[in-house]
Formats: C-alpha cells, sequence, structure tokens
C-alpha cells in the first residue's frame, strides 16, 4: 500500500521502540498521571525492559506534555495515534538536539529511534480497520 501523509499515524506505522513509548504512554495517562503511584506501577512491571533506567527521563517528557496542553480523555485501544502522541515522537525525535545528552536520554533516543510523525510513513490500515470495525458495528447495532 503507498504512503497516505493525510491518513492518520496507526500503531502499525510505528517501529518497537515508538510503538513502546505510545503505549507506556497510554498507560501512564489511563492509571491517572502524575501520581508517584502510577509511575512505581509501571516502573515495576517493566523492571527486566532494557530502558527500565531510561523511564523517569521518558515520565519526564510525558509530564512536560501533559502541562504544556493537558491531553483529552483517551481511548487505550485505539489503533490510531493522538495528536498528542504524536507531539509526544515529535519531542522525543529532537530530545538529543534540545537537551544535554545524558546516559539515559542517549539509550531512549538509540533504543527507541522515535522519528517525527513528518518521518513516518502512514499505510492507513489501522485507519482501515478501525473504520471497518465502526461500521460492523453500526451494522450489528442496527439489527438489534
Amino acid at each position: 500500500m503507498g504512503q497516505l501523509q493525510s491518513s492518520p499515524i496507526g500503531f502499525s506505522d510505528l517501529n518497537e521502540g515508538e510503538n513502546f513509548v505510545i503505549s507506556v504512554f497510554r498507560e501512564w495517562l489511563c492509571e491517572g498521571q502524575p501520581a508517584c503511584k502510577t509511575v512505581s506501577l509501571i516502573e515495576a512491571r517493566l523492571q527486566s525492559h532494557p530502558l527500565r533506567h531510561s523511564l523517569s527521563y521518558l515520565f519526564d517528557f510525558f509530564f512536560r506534555l501533559t502541562e504544556e496542553k493537558p491531553q483529552p480523555p483517551h481511548i487505550q485501544e485505539s489503533g490510531m495515534l493522538t495528536k498528542g502522541e504524536e507531539r509526544l515522537l515529535e519531542w522525543l525525535s529532537t530530545a538529543s538536539e534540545t537537551e544535554n545528552e545524558t546516559i539515559e536520554s542517549s539509550f531512549l533516543r538509540d533504543y527507541c529511534k522515535c522519528r517525527s510523525p513528518q518521518q513516518i510513513s502512514r499505510s492507513g490500515r489501522d485507519y482501515l480497520m478501525q473504520m471497518i470495525d465502526l461500521k460492523s458495528a453500526q451494522v450489528y447495532s442496527s439489527k438489534l
């Protein structure tokens, strides 16, 4: 399938590191950020993950993003990225250029390899699947 820049970015368009960051961000939002308990729960769950030492740096980005612009209620199961999630990828893609380089920031950058939203090819697959699911739900509910 060709690149559709007008399509929203979906999870299938992300690399493994970007997928990880967005998944942790969604969990962090759903658990009721910025509670320390939420951070501790996520850190405990990811204690054997290669990024465990960079989580505090990642949470810093989450805090800054949500302070700058509060996030709307989020549907964690959506295959599409929100504008806030795209902004997070943008920040992380330029972090090494704008921040003092630390071991945590360089490891996060090297592991995640976050691209800016403009650099991500959009297949449209997730958007198409979401539209099919919505139409199927409408057909199903109209038959009840």
